[in-house]
């Protein structure tokens, strides 16, 4: 699934500019594209992208829409959210744990695992949750390369922090992924591999 999404952007962003940041917004989640950065519908998902990533340095983005918490706990959404998120042909390998943090009167929340298909390719998922208490929506980060990570951090972080359910504002204080971004076994890490082939 991640590099047949990753193809299909890299044919979107050869005909995109790598214009300045714009706002947009995605079943009720508010976003800023960061500059550099192109975004789109991609095989049925919302996905972001860098404009000048290649093959073996690409990482995306994918935002899923904002869902009633309905009295649910956060951390219980977005473990159940995780879950539901995982392919059952991929083997987790390892995982972090879930960071949570408060930024203008948002709740998120912030964790990693590292994944690896049938055929033995391994990829780093980031999962980016946030909440006003009344409703909740995820992104998550995919890439196999720790190279693509560090080169594309920056907009990462722009791209998570700008999230917001309300046109008129949005938090101040970008996530850290960081150390989701560094799991103790990565077989690909620091290689900047080329995306394994299926999900």
């Amino acid at each position: 699934m991640l590099r047949s999404i990753a193809l299909a952007l890299l044919t979107l962003v050869l005909s995109a500019s790598a214009g300045s940041a714009q706002e947009g917004s995605y079943q009720g989640v508010y976003f800023t594209t960061p500059d550099g950065w192109t975004s789109g519908m991609q095989d049925g998902r919302f996905v972001f992208a860098p404009t000048d990533m290649t093959e073996e340095t690409a990482v995306v983005v994918v935002l899923y829409g904002a869902e009633k918490l309905a009295g649910k706990p956060l951390n219980d959404w977005f473990r159940a959210k995780m879950a539901s998120d995982l392919n059952p042909q991929l083997k987790v390998l390892t995982d972090s744990a879930i960071q949570s943090n408060n930024s203008g009167g948002m709740q998120t929340l912030s964790t990693g695992r590292t994944v690896q298909d049938a055929g033995g390719g391994v990829r780093l998922q980031i999962y980016h949750g946030i909440s006003d208490g009344k409703q909740a929506a995820l992104a998550m980060v995919v890439t196999a390369s720790e190279t693509a990570l560090n080169k594309y951090t920056g907009g990462i972080q722009a791209l998570l922090a700008s999230l917001h359910f309300s046109a008129a504002g949005k938090p101040g204080v970008s996530p850290s992924p960081g150390p989701a971004a560094q799991p103790s076994a990565s077989p690909a890490a620091g290689k900047g591999e080329p995306l394994p082939k299926s999900e």
